[in-house]
């Protein structure tokens, strides 16, 4: 960071003028479409009238027609049909196979993923429990607490401290604080009943950011739920998380290690947990920021707050290399039809997180290949990958409200 006035007057110079380039290339650059929630259907005296633009590409989720047929008239949906494109995971499967299992992915780490040095992640581990119908022992509360202490202001140097007040004072984390709180809420209530509501809402938002990372388009999504911004904020706490495991482990895999992973064998690694959470928290600011990612696309949130009467905006910028990574994270995952051989998605890292010995400082990772391991895709029909894919099928029983990242990825 910048110290002397000089270096923060050209910091501030270049970030303003990397800000005006990217606000005026990135409109012309790439075409915008724009995705609606369901309540912009059923809360019309409530949400603004939107103006209409020159694009034609108005979109809507399989999810938000799925709920809307539910709950409005035939005359009423039949304008929307003809108005509104429906994107479904089948027609992105049919020209991209990829999509699975990233999509699915995405919903494991939005439903209740496991995120070393999140905030979260107790409460997480909670819903885990809940999920599974069984309870939080107090050996794992007070191992938690411990390690929630030691990896708080201890190490924040007075320019931190400066910097986290201000955010702390500001009216955007004052509404993030909030809109964190109410999808908390929603996620228990869901994680106890099963309640489709909100896996379909997670389910909508998944395929929309697949949509955005992929199509190089700038896809801008209105709606009146705040889970939206609290769903962006949690990916990338997944993805910073997951992205930092692999860098930490996949430089330590020498051609002996991986022949040896390939033949059953599994390795261990020990990461220790402060350094591991100071470069979580660096990547996450990163993939956060939006000003020096100039030649990216964006995905935008357009969050209608009622109480204010107006819209809240929370933007994420993706440039060629972020888009391609990011949507080929197979995470734990694997599908019989997907090529899986690059970018880390051929082994499995499986972490235990608090360890049991309250001495140690380290984060435990045991690394394996995958049982599946494809060099190539394997084209096949949508309606093929329908009826033997493992996760369709569960998506499409309803098991899928049963998944937790902790038992996806954790032990």
């Amino acid at each position: 960071m910048p110290k002397t006035p000089r270096e923060k007057l050209m910091f501030r110079l270049r970030r303003f003028i990397l800000f005006l380039y990217a606000f005026l290339y990135r409109p012309l650059r790439y075409r915008t479409v724009y995705f609606f929630d369901t309540n912009f259907f059923l809360d019309l005296k409530v949400l603004p009238r939107y103006r209409l633009t020159l694009s034609r590409r108005f979109f809507i989720t399989e999810n938000v027609w799925e709920e809307l047929q539910a709950k409005l008239p035939k005359n009423r949906l039949e304008k929307i049909r003809r108005r509104y494109k429906i994107l479904t995971f089948n027609n992105i499967y049919n020209q991209d196979q990829n999509v699975c299992p990233t999509y699915y992915n995405f919903i494991s780490e939005l439903y209740n993923p496991a995120n070393v040095g999140s905030e979260d992640f107790f409460e997480e581990l909670y819903g885990s429990r809940r999920i599974k119908g069984e309870q939080l022992s107090d050996i794992e509360r007070k191992l938690y607490e411990i390690y929630r202490r030691e990896s708080g202001g201890s190490q924040e140097t007075e320019t931190d401290k400066e910097l986290k007040k201000k955010i702390l004072e500001s009216d955007s984390y004052r509404f993030l604080k909030k809109s964190h709180s109410k999808t908390l809420k929603k996620a228990k209530e869901a994680q106890k009943d099963k309640h489709p509501a909100y896996l379909r809402d997670v389910k909508s938002f998944a395929l929309i950011l697949y949509y955005a990372l992929t199509a190089r388009e700038n896809v801008v999504y209105f709606t009146a739920d705040s889970d939206a911004v609290t769903f962006k904020i949690r990916w990338l706490d997944s993805l910073s998380m997951r992205m930092c495991l692999t860098d930490a482990i996949y430089p330590q895999l020498n051609d002996q290690n991986k022949k040896e992973m390939l033949k059953g064998k599994i390795l261990e690694f020990f990461i220790p947990y402060t350094d591991f959470v100071k470069r979580r928290e660096t990547m996450f600011s990163n993939l956060l920021m939006t000003w020096w990612k100039k030649d990216g696309h964006s995905f935008k949130i357009k969050f209608w707050d009622k109480a204010e009467r107006k819209y809240r905006v929370h933007e994420i910028i993706f440039n060629k290399l972020m888009a391609h990574v990011v949507s080929h994270a197979h995470g734990p995952l694997s599908c019989h039809f997907t090529r899986n051989d690059t970018l880390g998605n051929w082994f499995h890292m499986q972490y235990f997180w608090p360890p049991r010995d309250p001495k140690e400082r380290r984060i435990k990772v045991e690394v394996s290949a995958k049982k599946i391991i494809n060099k190539n895709f394997r084209p096949v029909p949508a309606i093929i990958h329908d009826t033997n894919c493992r996760y369709r099928i569960e998506d499409r029983e309803g098991t899928i409200s049963s998944w937790t990242s902790f038992t996806l990825i954790t032990k």
